[in-house]
């Protein structure tokens, strides 16, 4: 069997797991102690304890050390963590050990960074590991900047998640990221985004929801778009527009994606759990805009019932 054919590996495996801890309990900081967890990392990248341990060997060498010297030790460290990323793309305690040595450098070349990130999502632009990363690098290079260059960056980077959804339209991790850049530029945007200075959101929303009405019929089962749908014509911009507009909007989206639906019945024989999910949320919506009881509602709901059995009680529960 193969657990007794890799028994002999396990155990030479958990005698060094062991011996670094026994280091790091003696608060051992020298380089044949530096070296062993990277070493240990190779094999497990999961063991945050000796990530934190090779941050603790770190502090100690900083301390005698001017900017330079710690620059360049730092250097040394990125590399190592770049050969991690490129196997285990996917691994928390390697994105957080960089992001802590960056901190840690004063002379952090960001655009650098910016390069690396990109690379990154060329080889997968759904990471979200990478996303949450270039969230972090962007505000880090916003501290250096004026409110009008902010304002600039964040527009960037708007663009940039629209480029990358004309792409894969799937790609959740763009969408949410685009969601919080959107209330960013409503806050402060460059005088070339009118609708964004102008705080158009009405003209914002009619805008956007070509981007969504071009998602949801390239894949309807996808659940990136419709989550997307379900902040886009949340709280956030219906509580901004008239009574008029917000009706408009709302009913225009349930018009769209009843039609969706309808096609994809005549496909399939079957509703779309997607489209009645959503369907049922802006029912809600717009009995809280025009202050009128629903009566598509609770139909709704009664077809997931009979076609979503697992979730029927919920659906039963939401009834009016």
């Amino acid at each position: 069997m193969k657990i007794h054919k890799d028994a002999p590996k396990i155990t030479r495996y958990r005698a060094f797991v062991d011996k670094v801890l026994r280091h790091k309990q003696a608060q051992l900081y020298t380089e044949s102690a530096f070296a062993e967890t990277a070493k240990l990392l190779d094999v497990n990248p999961e063991l945050y304890t000796i990530w934190n341990y090779r941050r603790d060997i770190l502090l100690d060498w900083f301390k005698p050390d001017t900017p330079e010297a710690t620059h360049e030790l730092i250097k040394q460290e990125l590399v190592f963590t770049v050969g991690h990323l490129k196997r285990f793309p996917k691994c928390y305690w390697i994105w957080n050990h960089r992001k802590w040595c960056l901190e840690y450098d004063s002379l952090t070349n960001w655009d650098n960074e910016m390069v690396l990130i990109d690379k990154f999502l060329e080889a997968d632009s759904r990471n979200y590991h990478v996303w949450q990363y270039r969230r972090y690098v962007i505000d880090r290079m916003k501290l250096a900047q004026s409110p009008k260059q902010q304002a600039q960056t964040d527009l960037q980077e708007f663009e940039y998640t629209t480029k990358q959804i004309s792409k894969d339209i799937s790609n959740y991790s763009a969408l949410h990221n685009r969601s919080r850049l959107i209330k960013l530029l409503f806050e402060r945007s460059p005088e070339c985004a009118t609708l964004f200075y102008t705080k158009n959101k009405h003209g914002f929303l009619v805008e956007e929801w070509k981007l969504a009405q071009n998602a949801f019929y390239t894949d309807p089962d996808d659940s990136s778009v419709w989550i997307y749908i379900k902040w886009l014509l949340g709280d956030y911009f219906l509580n901004d527009l008239t009574k008029d507009q917000a009706r408009e909007v709302v009913e225009n989206a349930i018009q769209d994606i009843s039609k969706l639906n309808a096609l994809e019945a005549e496909e399939s024989s079957h509703d779309n759990q997607w489209c009645l999910k959503t369907l049922v949320f802006l029912e809600q919506q717009l009995s809280r805009v025009t202050g009128v009881r629903s009566e598509k509602k609770n139909q709704l709901l009664e077809k997931l019932v009979q076609q979503d059995t697992i979730r029927a009680k919920r659906y039963q529960d939401a009834k009016d």
